[in-house]
């Protein structure tokens, strides 16, 4: 029988299918926490199943809604309550899925990890029936939500005139307001009953320090995104070519920052550039090809890992958005040549021409690319030290993190019950 202290990791998509990039970070979180504990994955999904990977087990079960999978209903029925009664019902969906607290409670962790605020209450709840577990919330603030609304707000005011706008916006601006509002009730809530807040960059966590400052012991800098050194390359698999090619963003398309960074492309970029191959791979989009930009839906790890090492260039042109960005470490990792945004670069320790190519303005890509091309002395120098990133990622630095902030954590529950004791 184990002696290894147990823990939950908690989510509302099913992580092991294809769930959003920063989902799937969860599944190496796990794997990098199995050396030490009993770990298990309890997700929403479609249907009631149980999955074994890599020796770790993630029990779905059945929702009628999660955050990958929303039905149009549900979407309605949301919109009505952001208005009406301030709230949302996919989120109490969610959280009442008196299944899952059950078997998470029965399973009597010691430690319980959710991703964001998505299942707060019931972590809550699950805490109250254990209460010496200890609860982890991996979280990017709620600027996600705020950037989210930003880019949603542009688009609809683009996209509406005259009469029309003046109809829509008022209700547009009343939901997205009672959206931030229940947004940043349900992370104070997670503020207030969780022990630990891990954020995923230093610039989220300074934030919430300026915004509750009296909650800044529970905080930590712990990104889940890693990669296993066998994974992280040492050279490109193949030369770099006298032209640039084929140039590659990833993005699921469910994901606001991306679907504006793809509609850049396709609009600041691609047009100005006949002679390249824009190839967006992301699952949540549909396949298909506008003139020079091909967007290959969802496709297979090795499909992707293929398309990565043929690419002679990777962008990520995102204006808005917070937290690690996945898709640059997987481009690092593949030693690319990199062109990104400050906010495609956050959480990552960028030196401009040195290991990638820092540009804000995504009108200049276009001109940035052809200067590339004519400079490939530039861009192998590039391609041998992207992967220099890395580092700080590999699964044994992620680990040593992860077990050192829980270990802290655990030394002031103890103190705290023995002065409760006395």
């Amino acid at each position: 029988m184990s002696t290894k202290k147990k823990v939950a990791i908690l989510y509302s998509e099913c992580i092991s299918d294809s769930a959003l990039g920063g989902t799937k970070t969860l599944f190496d979180l796990a794997k990098l926490l199995s050396n030490k504990y009993d770990v298990k994955l309890f997700s929403l999904g479609k249907t009631h199943k149980k999955i074994t990977k890599d020796n770790i087990i993630e029990e779905v079960f059945s929702s009628k809604t999660t955050t990958d999978s929303r039905n149009k209903k549900t979407r309605i029925v949301d919109y009505t309550y952001l208005v009406l009664a301030k709230k949302q019902s996919s989120y109490n969906i969610m959280n009442n899925n008196i299944d899952l607290i059950k078997t998470v409670i029965s399973y009597k962790p010691d430690i319980i990890i959710t991703l964001g605020r998505v299942l707060v209450d019931s972590v809550i709840e699950i805490k109250e029936a254990i209460p010496n577990s200890l609860t982890f919330s991996i979280t990017d603030d709620f600027r996600v939500v705020e950037n989210a609304i930003k880019i949603r707000k542009e688009r609809f005011i683009k996209n509406n005139n005259g009469i029309s706008l003046k109809l829509k916006l008022p209700l547009f601006n009343l939901t997205t307001k009672r959206y931030l509002e229940f947004s940043k009730k349900i992370y104070e809530k997670m503020l207030f009953n969780f022990d630990g807040i891990a954020f995923v960059t230093k610039i989220d966590m300074v934030i919430s320090e300026k915004r509750y400052p009296n909650h800044k012991s529970k905080f930590f800098v712990l990104p889940t995104a890693s990669f296993s050194k066998e994974l992280i390359l040492t050279k490109p698999k193949y030369p770099i070519n006298e032209k640039i090619k084929n140039i590659v963003f990833i993005g699921n398309c469910k994901h606001e920052p991306n679907l504006e960074a793809m509609s850049l492309i396709e609009i600041k970029i691609a047009p100005f550039l006949k002679d390249k191959n824009f190839i967006i791979i992301g699952s949540n989009c549909e396949k298909r090809t506008k003139d020079n930009v091909t967007y290959t839906g969802f496709i297979s790890d090795s499909e992707k890992d293929e398309l990565l090492n043929k690419a002679d260039l990777c962008i990520a042109p995102l204006k808005n958005g917070s937290g690690i960005k996945v898709k640059i470490l997987e481009y690092f990792a593949k030693c690319k040549v990199v062109i990104g945004s400050s906010i495609a670069f956050e959480g990552y320790n960028i030196k401009n021409r040195e290991n990638a190519i820092l540009e804000d303005n995504i009108d200049n890509y276009a001109k940035l690319i052809l200067e590339l091309e004519k400079n490939k002395q530039l861009r192998e120098k590039l391609a041998s030290n992207s992967n220099s990133v890395c580092a700080y990622f590999t699964y044994e630095e992620t680990e040593k993190r992860w077990i050192k902030a829980i270990n802290i954590l655990e030394k002031e529950h103890k103190n705290k019950a023995e002065f409760n004791e006395k």
